[in-house]
């Protein structure tokens, strides 16, 4: 999991979300191979610096089995 807070431009948020899974692709084999792991997930939140939620952050937290409401995104 790795966590971002840029400044909220127009589709920077995404970017980043994007910006942070390819990052870590590269290492998804090593790891599996290292740590005997079937299954694997690269997994980022990315959330602007004046409270904007990126959309795709939904995906990532379903990935840990966590289901935030609209009111606790408004919190983090």
């Amino acid at each position: 999991m790795d966590i971002s807070i840029p400044y909220e431009k127009k589709d920077s948020l995404m970017r980043r979300h994007k910006e942070k899974c390819q990052k870590y692709l590269c290492l998804s084999e090593a790891a599996r191979e290292l740590t005997g792991a079937t299954e694997f997930s690269i997994l980022a939140l990315v959330t602007g610096a004046r409270g904007a939620w990126c959309r795709s952050n939904d995906k990532s937290l379903r990935e840990l089995c966590l289901n935030l409401s609209q009111n606790k995104k408004s919190l983090l």
